[in-house]
């Protein structure tokens, strides 16, 4: 189902209420749901993948509430032990890619794994997919209280675990030059870079059991 301008500003509106991270991924869960498979083909619905990764950032962090902004310089919000922070988000992913054309490739040819060469050369451009998604926001003027989150969009079934965190390493400190605070997401968990820091801080997600 194609959501209608109203749909999505009402939509919107839903994930800028304060709420739990686990909240915020429940209620994008239900978007999913309703749009079903046009959701990798409709335009304007880039604040929904903005929506998860808040969601899915303030889960790894622990933090008690995720929402996405209701200002217009900047995308999220996250607070953790009571601290606010703001974010800009952006995301790295392959040059080139169009998930419009990609769902419609996968439809017909079914779901496959990746070949091995494919999965090294997808891997071994994980620093030019950072630069390209930093590059965009190091120009733009931000306030100086909001961070940034770079969502890398790579999937590398743990062969190159290694080389992909020496990217994001390397990658990570090109921004500082413009935010304080800098959050890779890549799956499960995010690499964070302060001003003043000399290393890199690591958070995974919490393992939940019943």
């Amino acid at each position: 189902m194609r959501l209608t301008r109203q749909d999505r500003k009402a939509w919107n509106r839903r994930f800028q209420e304060i709420q739990t991270p686990g909240e915020l991924a429940g209620l994008v869960e239900q978007l999913f749901e309703q749009v079903g498979t046009e959701f990798f083909t409709q335009a304007g619905l880039a604040f929904v993948r903005e929506a998860w990764v808040a969601a899915q950032h303030g889960l790894i962090l622990g933090a008690d509430c995720a929402r996405l902004s209701t200002a217009t310089d900047y995308d999220c919000e996250v607070i953790t032990a009571g601290m606010l922070q703001k974010y800009e988000i952006t995301e790295a992913d392959q040059i080139g890619r169009r998930r419009g054309d990609e769902y419609s490739l996968g439809k017909e040819e079914g779901i496959r794994r990746d070949p091995f060469e494919e999965v090294r050369k997808r891997a071994s451009q994980s620093s030019r997919m950072l630069q390209s998604a930093i590059n965009k926001k190091l120009s733009k003027k931000y306030p100086a209280d909001v961070g940034l989150i770079v969502y890398l969009n790579l999937m590398e079934y743990g062969w190159f675990e290694e080389l992909v965190e020496k990217a994001i390493s390397e990658q990570i400190k090109m921004a500082m030059s413009t935010f304080e605070i800098v959050d890779v997401h890549w799956q499960d968990r995010v690499f964070r870079m302060r001003h003043g820091q000399s290393d890199m801080e690591v958070f995974r997600k919490q393992q939940t059991t019943v």
